[in-house]
C-alpha cells in the first residue's frame, strides 16, 4: 500500500548512490490508516496460509483481504462454501492521490549463463508464458500483452459471475512502476516484518516498525559497501 500511495522506498541517485526513504510522508499516511484500523479492532492478526485464517474466512469473521491475482484461486480452494460471497475490487487510493497498485509477488523466467541450449530454453520460456488460459486458471497474471482476458469459468463462478481478470487488467495498467528494490534489502524487510509482529503481539505502534526498517536498511547497505545518500 505504500507503493500504491506513491512511496519510493529505494531509488538510485545516478552515480551518487542509493537513497532510502522508507519513512516517507507517503508511508506515514499508510501507517496512520492501518494504525487507526488496529486501534479500532478492525484487523485480524492471523498469519496467512493457516487453518485459523481459513476458519475466519469461512465464518465471515474476515470480510476483506488485500491480495495479488494469484490468491484468487487459493481463496476459492480455502473457502468453497463461501462461493458467490466474494468480489474483486481495486485497491483504494488516498485522497488526492494517483490510482497506483503495488506489487505482491511475481515470477521471472530466466536463461542462465552456461545453459547448454539457450535458444531452446528461450523458446520454452516463450511457450510457457503464452499459455494464457492455463496460467489464468492458476490465478497467474500472464506476461503476454493482451487487450482482454477471459476469466476462467470456475473462478468467475466462485466470484459471483464477476470477470475478475478485467479487474486484474485495470490493476496492471496502474502498476507503481517507479517503486524499486535496492540491493541488500533483506535485513530491512526482516526488520519490518519483526516490527509488525511486535505490533500484533505487544501493541507497539506501526511507526516503530517503519523507523527500524529505515535504520536497518541504511546500515545493511552501508555494511555491504553500498553508498547511501540523503
Amino acid at each position: 500500500m505504500a507503493a500504491s500511495n506513491g512511496a519510493e522506498w529505494w531509488s538510485l541517485e545516478g552515480d551518487r548512490g542509493w537513497s532510502v526513504n522508507i519513512d516517507s510522508e507517503q508511508t506515514a499516511e499508510v501507517i496512520d490508516f492501518w494504525q487507526g484500523l488496529i486501534d479500532d479492532d478492525l484487523t485480524a492478526q492471523t498469519p496467512d496460509f493457516t487453518p485459523e485464517l481459513n476458519k475466519q474466512l469461512n465464518s465471515g469473521e474476515i470480510v476483506s483481504l488485500i491480495q495479488p491475482s494469484w490468491y484468487a484461486p487459493l481463496l476459492a480452494d480455502f473457502t468453497p462454501k463461501t462461493a458467490g460471497k466474494w468480489a474483486v475490487a481495486q485497491i483504494p487510493s488516498f485522497e488526492g492521490g494517483e490510482q497506483l497498485v503495488g506489487q505482491n509477488g511475481g515470477s521471472v523466467v530466466a536463461v542462465l549463463k552456461g545453459c547448454k541450449n539457450p535458444e531452446g530454453a528461450v523458446e520454452f520460456a516463450h511457450w510457457l508464458n503464452t499459455q494464457t488460459e492455463e496460467l489464468m486458471a492458476l490465478g497467474l497474471f500472464p506476461a503476454t500483452v493482451e487487450d482482454s482476458l477471459k476469466t476462467p469459468k470456475g473462478l468467475a463462478d466462485f466470484y459471483g459471475g464477476q470477470p475478475i481478470f478485467d479487474e486484474f487488467l485495470k490493476a496492471n495498467e496502474a502498476a507503481a512502476v517507479d517503486f524499486s528494490y535496492a540491493p541488500a534489502i533483506f535485513d530491512a524487510l526482516t526488520a519490518l516484518g519483526d516490527g509488525m509482529t511486535t505490533t500484533a503481539t505487544q501493541g507497539a505502534p506501526l511507526s516503530d516498525a517503519i523507523a527500524e526498517a529505515q535504520e536497518t536498511s541504511v546500515a545493511s547497505m552501508e555494511d555491504a559497501g553500498i553508498t547511501v545518500v540523503d
